[in-house]
């Protein structure tokens, strides 16, 4: 019987190990590297963009509280969302961005109008053509900004989230289709498919950066003075399977960051205990409603090693739609007197009435396109274009060019990018 006794114990033991052991090889290796420290390799300018701090208070001139999501009794964030699903994506480099990027829009808007919820979904499926990230194999928040920087993001209206990435066009695949940036499947008599939107809505940046110096000062600071920011930090399989609520106070003393998230405020308990107060990307059935909170001011799982980012984003483009400047259309936004000059005839590509006083613009030129590719103008064949090229033109002229060289090295030498973008340049 005491053998028995003593076994029962050794049985719980193994079996709780064996429990670790499964659910560790269930987590794919991926998870503990959604986050790839790129920016190390990277030249100072590419760095910064405009970069521009907000000024640095004491602890003394800092509230000892504040909270994005409770602002007067009025949350200033956008809902929470889930990398995880429909399949596991290392994709928490994206969202702790795009999170902190659409919050700062919905601050910078003063609420005027729905929230924005940026396309994460494009950055992962053109962001690995342009060098921006490895999809759902890991990136870090540089990617995020310099994308959108050069390229703009839609809102998911454009493209939602399907936790896939730029793999799924092929091995071979050297380019991002423009039906990857944005989308419509309303039926085409001539298209049996879904298609691009050449001119959709778009949002941008105006600068990003560090955060001026590590240590809880500079991080309150900022977010206090412009919104949340994206921060790194090291996790452990505690912290991600243990927590439920509460301040976390980290055990582990791990330093290797590979997780990003965002720091939307931060509090102090009766006891003393100061903390943050963080959204991850997990879902809202993780910990508290999505969010954590972790102890403040001791460097927990690296938080403030100087590893947080900030961007601050531009609306033009909605807001030209709302002052009327620019009007939307199946087929994208247009200025008003190009919308005016749009042939409805069914369902059809555009067809804009003639008039040679005033050429068309990059935006409806793009919309004509029939091509699902653009080029950059160094790809054309001369190495460069006219400035008053149409765009069409030069998608014309860069499939053209690909046809008549050899497959293979000659198609990987090319880069290409969304068309979107080269409307946006011209």
């Amino acid at each position: 019987m005491a053998r028995r006794h003593r076994a029962a114990p050794l049985a719980a033991v193994a079996a709780a190990a064996l429990a670790l052991l499964l659910l560790a090889c269930a987590r794919p290796a991926a998870a503990s590297r959604c986050k790839r420290a790129r920016n190390k390799d990277l030249p100072a300018e590419e760095l910064s963009f405009n970069h521009q701090p907000a000024p640095q208070l004491s602890l003394e001139e800092l509230p000892k509280s504040f909270d994005w999501n409770n602002v007067d009794g009025r949350s200033m964030l956008a809902p929470s969302w889930n990398q995880h699903i429909p399949q596991y994506c290392g994709s928490c480099w994206l969202h702790g961005s795009t999170s902190m990027i659409q919050d700062r829009l919905k601050i910078v808007k003063g609420g005027i109008g729905p929230d924005t919820m940026l396309a994460r979904q494009v950055v992962l499926n053109c962001g690995a053509f342009h060098g921006y990230g490895e999809g759902c194999n890991g990136g870090d928040v540089i990617d995020v900004v310099r994308y959108m920087k050069h390229f703009g993001l839609p809102d998911e209206s454009c493209m939602p989230y399907s936790a896939t990435d730029h793999t799924k066009y092929g091995k071979h695949a050297r380019k991002c289709p423009a039906s990857a940036y944005c989308t419509n499947c309303m039926p085409l008599k001539e298209v049996d498919t879904c298609w691009a939107v050449r001119s959709p809505i778009r949002y941008y940046l105006s600068s990003y950066g560090k955060v001026e110096a590590p240590g809880q000062e500079a991080m309150m600071s900022e977010i206090l003075a412009r919104g949340p920011i994206t921060c790194g930090m090291a996790t452990a399989e505690l912290f991600d399977y243990g927590y439920h609520n509460g301040v976390y106070v980290d055990s582990t003393n791990a330093t290797d960051v590979d997780h990003d998230v965002e720091v939307v405020g931060w509090g102090e308990e009766d006891s003393g205990q100061k903390y943050w107060i963080i959204r991850n990307s997990w879902g809202t059935y993780w910990g508290d409603l999505g969010f954590f909170k972790l102890q403040r001011g001791v460097n927990a799982m690296q938080i403030e090693a100087g590893d947080c980012w900030y961007a601050v984003p531009t609306w033009q483009d909605e807001q030209d739609v709302r002052s009327g400047k620019k009007l939307g259309t199946m087929w994208g936004i247009f200025d008003k007197e190009e919308a005016d000059r749009i042939i409805p005839e069914g369902h059809r590509r555009p067809h804009f009435k003639k008039d040679d006083d005033k050429p068309l613009s990059p935006s409806a030129q793009a919309a004509l396109a029939e091509d699902d590719y653009v080029a950059t103008p160094e790809d054309l064949p001369s190495g460069r274009v006219a400035a008053d090229m149409p765009v069409a033109q030069q998608a014309q002229q860069a499939q053209q060019a690909e046809r008549t060289q050899h497959k293979g090295e000659a198609a990987a030498s090319l880069r290409l990018q969304p068309f979107g973008q080269v409307a946006a340049q011209a």
